[in-house]
């Protein structure tokens, strides 16, 4: 049993010693994290100018409830059919085009809705579009059902959640984020 504890020592010295063993438990993870932050930066560089959407609503109801925020402006063409629409949008050089048909249902409305770019848009842009045009025309469908929407929006209620271990520590979201990064390491 001494000799197993003697090789085993004299191999766990010699990893420690060996150039590859310290690059890859202490350069890895920095890498790793580094190349995390890398995404990140190339994934915000298309947000840092305001995008121009022009739209074609042809549902007549979408447009009007569509906000611009710091990042979307919106612009209504109308009576205008795809192609035109397109061409327009491109003359004017706008970040895209949204176009909406007029179907007889916010369900096959939503089914239809087409975004056109020349760039490959970022996930946020098409998340804040996303996200409007689902609260939009599940307002629709409320209302269309004969559900108040008023009392939906009443009746919502947000959780955020204090974590505490059973030490009874509270933790905020905050110290847990910053563990995880500083787990990383």
């Amino acid at each position: 049993m001494e000799k197993f504890i003697i090789i085993t020592s004299r191999e766990y010295l010699n990893k420690i010693t060996n150039k590859t063993f310290i690059l890859s438990t202490l350069f890895t993870p920095l890498i790793l994290v580094g190349v995390v932050f890398l995404i990140g930066w190339f994934a915000s560089i298309n947000n840092e100018e305001v995008s121009n959407v022009s739209v074609v609503d042809n549902s007549g109801y979408i447009f009007d409830k569509l906000e611009s925020t710091e990042s979307i402006k919106y612009t209504q063409l109308e009576n205008f059919d795809l192609e035109e629409a397109k061409l327009i949008s491109k003359t004017k050089s706008d970040f895209g085009l949204l176009y909406i048909e007029n179907l007889e249902s916010p369900k096959k409305i939503a089914e239809t809705i087409s975004f056109y770019s020349e760039d490959t848009p970022s996930l946020t842009v098409i998340g804040n579009i996303e996200s409007q045009l689902e609260n939009i025309l599940t307002n629709k469908n409320y209302k269309i059902q004969g559900i108040d929407i008023n009392k939906i929006n009443d009746n919502k209620i947000f959780v955020s959640l204090y974590q505490e271990t059973f030490k009874e520590k509270r933790q905020q979201k905050l110290i847990v984020l910053l563990a995880f990064f500083l787990g990383c390491f």
